[in-house]
């Protein structure tokens, strides 16, 4: 009987040593980083350090929403985000990797996570969706997002105005934006301006494409 127990001390212990060991999981850390985005690299401030989780790079849902020009809804009894822009709707269930971008299911590499009552979720993931470029600097934590949109909301409709080109879309309540014409030049909002600024400066611009388009 004595053998027989004996037998069983290098089991418990290897046993032991796993339960105790640290989790093999890449495990998360958070930066204050510099956000410059579009073309002038205006800077965005971000009131939220980054998240860096399995080497990829997480935001506060509404700062993404900010920096890549998208609405953002938050559906509380079904712990659910949703993000609208031009020719994109990207949905996601909290605890889950799994997204559906533009009805398509897709599958994150790294999960989403609340931290502090806010979702992080991948940038990268939803830049690439609206086709914008993400850089990282790690010596100067300096993080650089292309943003070719500008969006802003008015009694209940969202506007978005392409900074390059003019083109104007509007979307009543949560939907992808449709077409409706382009900003004259000279009027509206600066390819330059902020997140925050472009819903102080939807101040009735000229649109051309559809008659009597305009912005209170």
């Amino acid at each position: 009987m004595i053998k027989r127990g004996l037998l069983w001390l290098p089991l418990f212990f290897l046993l032991g040593l796993l339960l105790s060991s640290p989790s093999h999981a890449a495990a998360s850390s958070f930066v204050k980083a510099n956000v410059e985005y579009g073309q002038f690299k205006s800077l965005f401030s971000m009131k939220d350090p980054v998240m860096i989780k399995d080497g990829r790079l997480l935001l506060p849902l509404r700062e993404i929403g900010d920096i890549l020009g998208l609405k953002v809804h938050w559906n509380q009894p079904q712990q659910r985000a949703s993000l609208y822009g031009v020719n994109l709707e990207l949905t996601l269930q909290l605890g889950s990797d799994v997204v559906y971008l533009n009805k398509k299911q897709k599958k994150l590499k790294t999960s989403a996570e609340v931290i502090n009552g806010k979702l992080y979720i991948p940038l990268r993931f939803v830049a690439e969706a609206v086709n914008e470029d993400v850089k990282w600097n790690s010596n100067t934590k300096t993080l650089s997002v292309g943003s070719n949109y500008v969006v802003g909301t008015d009694k209940g409709i969202t506007f978005w105005l392409n900074r390059k080109n003019g083109e104007f879309y509007q979307a009543i309540g949560n939907k992808v934006p449709s077409f409706i014409g382009t900003l004259e030049q000279g009027r509206g909002v600066e390819a330059s301006s902020s997140p925050t600024t472009v819903r102080q400066q939807f101040v009735r611009p000229t649109i051309r494409g559809r008659r009597d388009v305009r912005i209170r």
